[in-house]
């Protein structure tokens, strides 16, 4: 077996374990406050609170809706990509 095979092997096994012993929610609390502090910090801090949570969502959802359109854009060149490889092999 190819030492990447089994180092996924290895990993997937710890990663159940941890699945198994912890909530996955309270592993991953730090990182999510973090990612939710990155927007906050980009709106006005002079704003109201109820205002700048509203904000920092909009920012959020932004920046997630610019993942999706980046992975749409790859996924499309890629399938243009197949379907011409396909059409230089007929």
């Amino acid at each position: 077996m190819a030492s990447s095979a089994i180092n996924v092997l290895r990993a997937r096994t710890a990663a159940y374990k941890r699945a198994a012993l912890y909530d996955g929610r309270q592993v991953t609390e730090r990182a999510r406050q973090a990612a939710d502090d990155r927007f906050l910090m980009q709106v006005d801090p002079t704003l109201p609170e109820p205002e700048r949570l509203r904000r920092a969502e909009a920012l959020r959802r932004s920046w997630y809706a610019g993942i999706q359109l980046k992975s749409a854009l790859v996924r499309r060149a890629s399938q243009r990509k197949t379907a011409e490889q396909l059409e230089e092999v007929r």
